[in-house]
């Protein structure tokens, strides 16, 4: 067949294809709506406006179908600071800003007004219609959106407008949002490059993102609790927290959470996003959330958003699939931009993995943040140990490369790193081995004493060193006497008989250096006196 005979072939299925458009809206002819619960929200909150300000962050007046619904709901929302302070007059309040604005009659007047309180839900149902009203209104913009995006494909071969948005929308689509605006700039313009604010020094920096990555129950929320509780007023952890604002979005309930606030102390500096999804959002109701918490966190200050856990808000499908998962992390930068750091706590791989490779799913999650904390116990064997170790990969010298801390009564200390923790547990055999044998003992008499269980043996070297370190000027854990050469070994015990004097470390002295409880000499000569010598040892005088 040639080209001739070839195009009425062409343009008929040309036409189809525009013929087929029609049967696509017919399908959506009557879109989504909800007008009853539309007019329950709007008769709820007149009878009830004390609950104005819980729906105004899950409702815009662009979620009602009539424009008499929008605009009684665009009004409440205007004066829904006043209509909470006195609820017998909430109804005059809306109808006088009504009249004022010239809309009263517009919407139904008084009459209508009275209806809708007729069909008010209470404030326990108020959640289940506002929820109807908000899906309603998800579908017809999906629609909308649906129906745009098949006219501009139809359309795009004649239409260059069209062509335009669909190219944009389509080369939009592996980031997860519409294409950002484009601009270029020379070295000199990126700014001052001032110093990172650090609402918790090394950790968490403002307008960067932390991953903290953690096995499943191994105390991350722990953690992330006393963290909290710092920001009231400051304090260590770990690292400095300055005090500041924290929004945290969970998936734990708010009886977990103030438990945990009642046995530590979390003040109201720090809001909180229960269960914002009731499964697992579309990437625009995922945007949309981040949309509303970076105007909160310009409007409030909040200086940390902290999503935990990350998967629990995740639009991603596939933590797996790169490009899904970076179309769910790159609209962090929104809240990034607005002045806060971003906390996502993740769990790890069930084989957990090589440092900076702990974290479940695709490398471009870990590639996409600035800091990884990975928390795991010190001792994997024992589930009852309170020490957990801290890994930090980062852009910032800040950030620690390895901390060990520990969880006590009053809160985490820092033990230090690892090789200093086992030496700490050495320290603690020491000290029972001193204490049971009883008189002084060389290094090699508390070597051989050592006790068999978890703590191995050191060698002779790393022995002697720990018990030099216990009596070191910066530390009083036991006394050295000796002079360390052939014939006098140096000799280590935890104190001095009380028949023979006591041993006092310097924490215990008084202001003249004597011994709180002393007059600091002995009348019959029986009792010999100590001082600090000069290499920080207690010798006798």
């Amino acid at each position: 067949m040639n080209e001739k005979e070839n195009r009425p072939r062409q343009r008929a299925a040309s036409n189809g294809a525009k013929r087929r458009l029609p049967e696509a809206v017919k399908l959506v002819k009557t879109p989504p709506t909800e007008i009853e619960a539309e007019q329950s929200v709007l008769g709820t909150l007149l009878a009830h406006p004390g609950e104005a300000s819980k729906v105004a962050t899950k409702l815009t007046p662009d979620d009602f179908t009539k424009q008499a619904h929008r605009t009684i709901f665009h009004t409440m929302m205007s004066v829904q600071d006043t209509l909470g302070l006195d609820p017998s007059t909430g109804q005059l309040v809306v109808q006088d800003r009504l009249r004022q604005d010239g809309e009263l009659d517009r919407v139904g007047g008084l009459p209508f007004l009275a209806e809708l309180v007729d069909v008010a839900a209470s404030p326990v149902g108020l959640d289940y219609v506002v929820g109807k009203v908000k899906d309603a209104s998800m579908r017809r913009r999906a629609i909308d959106d649906g129906l745009q995006t098949i006219t501009d494909a139809i359309n795009a071969d004649h239409d260059t407008d069209a062509r335009r948005r669909l190219e944009a929308k389509m080369l939009a689509a592996p980031i997860g949002g519409e294409l950002a605006g484009i601009e270029f700039l020379p070295a000199s313009a990126l700014g001052s490059g001032d110093q990172v604010d650090w609402p918790w020094t090394g950790w968490v920096a403002s307008g960067f993102v932390t991953l903290l990555v953690a096995l499943w129950k191994a105390g991350k929320t722990t953690l992330l609790t006393h963290f909290l509780k710092a920001t009231s007023k400051g304090g260590d952890l770990a690292g400095n927290v300055q005090a500041c604002n924290v929004l945290v979005v969970t998936e734990e309930g708010q009886g977990l959470w103030a438990r945990r606030r009642d046995d530590v102390g979390i003040e109201d500096n720090v809001q909180f996003l229960v269960r914002p999804f009731k499964g697992r959002p579309t990437y625009r109701q995922w945007e949309k959330l981040i949309a509303q918490i970076a105007t909160k966190v310009e409007a409030e200050n909040i200086d940390v958003v902290l999503f935990d856990t990350w998967q629990s808000v995740s639009p991603c499908p596939d933590e797996n699939d790169a490009a899904k998962m970076m179309a769910a992390l790159t609209p962090l930068h929104r809240i990034t931009e607005a002045g806060a750091a971003v906390l996502l706590v993740h769990h790890t791989r069930k084989g957990d993995g090589t440092e900076g490779q702990a974290s479940r799913g695709s490398g471009a999650f870990t590639g996409f943040v600035d800091i990884i904390a990975e928390l795991r116990r010190y001792d994997p064997e024992r589930h009852d140990d309170t020490q957990r170790v801290l890994r930090g990969l980062s852009r910032f010298d800040e950030t620690p490369k390895e901390l060990v801390i520990d969880l006590r009564e009053d809160g985490y200390h820092v033990v230090g790193t690892k090789g200093d923790a086992k030496q700490c547990e050495r320290m603690r055999v020491i000290g029972d081995v001193l204490q049971t044998c009883g008189g002084p003992l060389t290094a090699e008499e508390v070597r051989d004493a050592w006790p068999t269980g978890e703590i191995p043996k050191p060698g002779l070297r790393t022995l002697k060193n720990d018990l030099n370190s216990g009596c070191s000027k910066t530390s009083s854990k036991w006394l050295r006497t000796g002079d360390g050469k052939k014939g006098d070994p140096y000799r280590y015990t935890n104190a001095i008989p009380a028949s023979s004097g006591s041993y006092m470390p310097e924490s215990n002295l008084n202001i003249n250096g004597i011994a709180d409880g002393h007059s600091g000499g002995d009348p019959d000569g029986q009792i010999p006196a100590y001082e600090k010598v000069e290499d920080g040892d207690w010798g006798e005088l």
